[in-house]
């Protein structure tokens, strides 16, 4: 349980790895490894119960400070007092580079401890030593999205698979397309119950998704071919006479459809499409259409479900048929004959 007043933790005046023009500050200071393990175990527990950061993020913080705590063991600073130093932390960024991390890998563990140090700042009134060394870039992300032809062979593969029964085709081809159409992820689809979905005003409810405190709630809306194949899968339901309240449901549990059984669809529908995908690419696909059909960027911000607007244009993506379609404006010989015209002509009417 975390403290109100976190333990084994002192702060000192340290003018040593101060950069030129900055003033000394009081960096984080630890009398032995142990005890910066110590507040690093309150932290995690003040994320996760005051916080409310979810279990993937709190992984992604104890991954971090692993590869923070093997870089203490490995350069011999596990003994004696620790001080959480702008020095520190160049030297864990040149020790991960020398192991050979990877720049997302590192970019990661970087981020990860840094929000550590942001915790100490704030509840222990220390100086953040991340606000004066220059962390790890990144190559420019470009989310990975499939063109509409393969989505459309994906939906098709979905639909002529041989499933067991009418109800696992309909219901299959439900849980693709309803990450391609409406943008859901995959612990959304897990999450969504029955009452969630309404077909009358056209809208899905999504309930605690990605995001803060237990997730963000918002709304995703169903176009006329997510219709279409939600209604077909309803009317399995109602034939099967399934009262599960999640929305999607298992044919011999009779109980919510597990995260397994999603990974065995999509490996069986990947197999048949000869198209390599997850549901995060179709959410992905799903996303760069409606940049690419000119929705205004913050509409399709709000519809993904995005906390920042700056990950929705990550999306803004161009396919191979956009760029033959648009290079074909580009002639020569017909601007110079307009050209060339637009010049002779005012001349003759005046």
């Amino acid at each position: 349980m975390f403290h109100s007043s976190p333990p084994a933790r002192t702060r000192t005046n340290v003018a040593i790895d101060t950069p030129p023009g900055v003033r000394p500050a009081e960096w984080p200071s630890f009398r032995d490894l142990a005890s910066l393990e110590a507040r690093f175990r309150d932290f995690v527990d003040y994320a996760s119960l005051v916080l409310g950061h979810s279990a993937a993020t709190i992984q992604w913080y104890r991954n971090g400070f692993r590869a923070f705590r093997q870089f203490l063991a490995e350069s011999a600073r596990t003994e004696g007092p620790l001080v959480f130093s702008p020095g520190l932390l160049e030297g864990f960024l040149a020790a991960s580079r020398t192991r050979g991390l990877g720049p997302r890998s590192l970019r990661t563990y970087w981020c990860s401890v840094k929000r550590f140090a942001r915790d100490l700042a704030l509840r222990d009134g220390t100086s953040d030593p991340f606000s004066v060394v220059r962390g790890p870039g990144l190559p420019q992300h470009v989310y990975k999205a499939l063109p509409p032809s393969q989505c459309e062979r994906i939906l098709a593969a979905a639909l002529n698979f041989p499933w067991q029964t009418e109800f696992e085709r309909a219901r299959n081809m439900a849980m693709i397309a309803v990450s391609l159409y409406a943008g859901l992820r995959k612990r959304e689809i897990l999450r969504l119950q029955a009452l969630d979905v309404d077909l009358d005003e056209g809208v899905i409810r999504v309930v605690r998704g990605k995001g803060r405190n237990g997730g963000k709630d918002r709304v995703a809306y169903i176009p006329g071919e997510l219709h279409a194949i939600l209604v077909a899968y309803l009317h399995q339901r109602r034939i099967g006479r399934f009262t599960a309240p999640e929305f999607f449901i298992s044919r011999r549990s009779k109980g919510p459809v597990t995260e397994a059984a999603i990974r065995r669809v999509v490996a069986s529908v990947r197999l048949a499409a000869g198209i390599s995908f997850s549901l995060h690419v179709l959410r992905h696909s799903f996303v760069t259409m409606l940049l690419r059909s000119g929705v205004p960027i913050h509409v399709a911000r709000d519809l993904a479900g995005h906390s920042s607007i700056t990950t929705t244009e990550g999306y803004s993506r161009v396919f191979e048929e956009d760029r033959r379609r648009f290079v074909q404006v580009v002639r020569f010989r017909d601007a110079g004959h307009r050209a060339e015209t637009e010049e002779v002509e005012p001349t003759q009417g005046r």
